[in-house]
């Protein structure tokens, strides 16, 4: 049997994919459409967060605000990407993008900084800054699934485990953006140093994995 190559898919991910057979059980009838669609739209989450964060970071970086006026210079990055215009919801996007790159400008907070206490266990921060015994974390969520606090709380840990700054002695402020939303958490010292313990305790389990040639 000689067979297709198409090489120009691999690595890439289709819509209806038999690792996913779900579609299977979709009704093909008019009013299931919409079902289908977003099935189709969620394809191009992942892209439209990448270039909306990119396009967050220079904001902020370069300390340039973002006004309802500046809505047009993101939507002609998104459709110069290929992302097709029925995806691409501006009203939702916005709506979380101008409160977080304003903030974090007010704040004087820092884009995209990567935090690493191993070569096993990092990440990188959407906005950071801490000074004067005050930690603040932004994050920016462009999709619509549920968010939880444990990522930012990771954070926090990692930023006091590499910068051996200590919680006790510092206010922490975690925030996320979405959904025309902004959920705020000060996590109590106690909470972040049990994040900070797990990290180390789990870190010295893998490292004992290589070290015995478990993990190659």
């Amino acid at each position: 049997m000689i067979w297709n190559e198409h090489s120009e898919l691999r690595g890439k991910h289709a819509t209806f994919a038999p690792s996913n057979p779900s579609f299977l059980n979709y009704s093909l009838e008019p009013e299931s459409e919409d079902i289908i669609f977003q099935r189709f739209a969620a394809q191009y989450s992942a892209q439209i967060g990448t270039i909306v964060h990119d396009f967050a970071e220079e904001r902020i970086f370069y300390n340039q605000k973002l006004h309802k006026t500046n809505k047009s210079d993101l939507l002609i990055r998104l459709l110069k990407a290929g992302i097709p215009p029925a995806v691409i919801d501006m009203d939702y996007i916005y709506s979380n993008l101008i409160p977080y790159v304003n903030d974090s400008i007010s704040f004087r907070m820092d884009p995209e900084v990567v935090l690493k206490y191993s070569d096993d266990c990092f990440g990188t921060t959407d906005a950071i800054c801490y000074r004067e015994k005050e930690l603040l974390i932004n994050d920016l969520k462009t999709g619509r699934s549920t968010v939880h606090m444990d990522q930012l709380l990771t954070y926090a840990a990692l930023f006091f485990l590499e910068y051996k700054a200590s919680p006790e002695t510092t206010s922490t402020i975690l925030r996320i953006y979405q959904a025309s939303d902004i959920l705020e958490d000060r996590p109590e010292p106690e909470r972040i140093r049990a994040a900070m313990n797990q990290i180390v305790e789990l870190d010295k389990k893998v490292k004992k994995w290589k070290a015995e040639g478990k993990l190659k």
